[in-house]
């Protein structure tokens, strides 16, 4: 799903195009159990995700396993769906799709479904790294570029 508003906020600058290369990490920001957090991971794999139910579908994905997150963020990444997944130049590679608790793994959709849905701009990035991306991370939630979404069913 792509969420549209009339709310101006600068968008976070995508890196669609380069390709990623395995053990390189990448930051995920977000909201895990409805909390504001981070989680860095190494990337695994490439992978595709089957999708069952009342819709059927196959979607290319990053498979990266957990390094780091948020101190004293325990269990469940629930609530970091939809959150950004960023290199470390600071751009957008991907969003975040789903997790494995049991197995340390986060996925993200592939760079080349996002392609189609965001608009490529030049904004700036801010380069991350293990020891700054929760400053960082505070930081973008703190300018809502990086907010809470919550769907309710009506």
């Amino acid at each position: 799903a792509v969420l549209q508003t009339s709310w101006r906020r600068d968008p976070l600058k995508p890196d669609l195009q380069s390709r990623r290369q395995i053990g390189e990490l990448g930051y995920f920001f977000g909201f895990p159990q409805g909390e504001p957090g981070e989680v860095v991971g190494s990337l695994l794999s490439r992978g595709v995700m089957s999708v069952r139910g009342r819709y059927r579908s196959e979607e290319p994905v990053l498979i990266w396993s957990e390094v780091a997150r948020t101190r004293g963020l325990k269990g469940s990444l629930g609530g970091l769906s939809g959150a950004p997944a960023l290199d470390e130049d600071g751009e957008v590679i991907g969003v975040v799709s789903a997790e494995s608790p049991r197995r340390g793994r986060v996925y993200t959709v592939a760079p080349r479904s996002l392609r189609r849905l965001i608009e490529i701009r030049d904004d700036g990035a801010v380069a991350l790294d293990r020891s700054r991306y929760p400053l960082i991370a505070d930081t973008l939630r703190r300018d809502r570029r990086i907010a809470q979404v919550v769907c309710i069913k009506e």
